[in-house]
């Protein structure tokens, strides 16, 4: 599962028959939130529950779940001309264009974060749910954008967001993973500070240590001990990467960089398997792919 739901939705799968997984507790609410829509009557109550199951299928991230959520927000933004409802279903389809190659697409995912985060201030002030939501949501679409300006704004955006104590944990963690991950390649970082930062995230999301991003801030948090080895720090890194590797759980993009992670930090013949393992991968970022590919050739020169 990948992403995070409102308090109020959060409340329901958590309160949902506890004794199954979140999973199935999100299944049985999707299943429940449908069978709604079959008798309720009037333009806002279909609307919020249309809005609800998308809110649960972006939550699930089954096959085709996204591509269903759309249909469910497009109609919110249809139906309600004003309002709450209308500025947070406006930040979840922008959230949809983060998966989106089309460019057209992204710049207008991001003109609804701007309209909506300014909308809900107005409403319901900075520290909203769906106010922070539109905040690191907008952030992510620069980077991903990554037109002039973008990088230097998305920063900003993460800054604005983790710094509000108020704000929701999920996105505040959200935050600081996204914004350490440009800091670590960025090469200019006080490395103890950066370390803290990643176990900041890791603490706010310790309540679903398999969601993606409780995972990628383990990871950043190790990357950043890695390049620090001081004492000890080795150990730590290896410790951290075998972690992320193990979580069945875990991203497979996020396993594969984890074992690139390793390898570099291994003798020849434990690193040529990992750089082996990933090679041998299906689905992976080919970022990861064309690392392992110059790990090979830089292993290989060595002998």
């Amino acid at each position: 599962m990948r992403g995070t739901l409102s308090p109020i939705l959060s409340h329901l799968v958590q309160t949902t028959i506890a004794a199954v997984g979140a999973k199935e507790k999100l299944n049985r609410l999707i299943n429940k939130y449908r069978k709604m829509l079959r008798y309720v009557t009037g333009g806002m109550n279909v609307s919020e529950i249309r809005f609800g199951l998308a809110d649960l299928l972006i939550t699930r991230d089954d096959p085709g779940d996204w591509k269903e959520a759309k249909t469910h927000y497009d109609y919110v933004l249809e139906k309600a001309a004003y309002g709450y409802l209308r500025s947070a279903a406006m930040v979840g389809k922008a959230e949809l264009a983060i998966r989106s190659d089309n460019k057209k697409e992204v710049d207008e995912a991001i003109e609804y974060t701007e309209r909506a985060f300014n909308a809900l201030v107005s409403l319901v002030g900075k520290s909203d749910f769906y106010s922070i939501k539109a905040l690191v949501v907008g952030a992510e679409l620069r980077l991903k954008r990554a037109a002039a300006g973008d990088e230097k704004e998305a920063l900003k955006l993460f800054e604005k967001a983790l710094k509000d104590e108020m704000a929701d944990p999920y996105f505040r963690a959200r935050a600081i993973v996204e914004k350490e991950e440009r800091i670590l390649y960025s090469g200019k970082f006080d490395i103890n500070k950066e370390i803290q930062l990643c176990h900041s995230a890791i603490e706010l999301l310790k309540e679903r240590p398999y969601d993606y991003f409780a995972v990628k801030a383990k990871l950043l948090q190790g990357e950043f001990i890695a390049r620090r080895m001081a004492r000890y720090d080795k150990s730590r890194a290896t410790g951290i990467f075998m972690g992320v590797i193990g979580t069945k759980e875990a991203d497979a993009d996020l396993q594969a960089r984890a074992r690139l992670d390793l390898a570099e930090i291994s003798e020849p013949k434990k690193a040529n398997i990992l750089i082996k393992e990933v090679l041998s991968a299906k689905s992976i970022d080919s970022y990861l792919v064309e690392k392992a590919k110059r790990l090979k050739k830089e292993l290989k020169a060595k002998k």
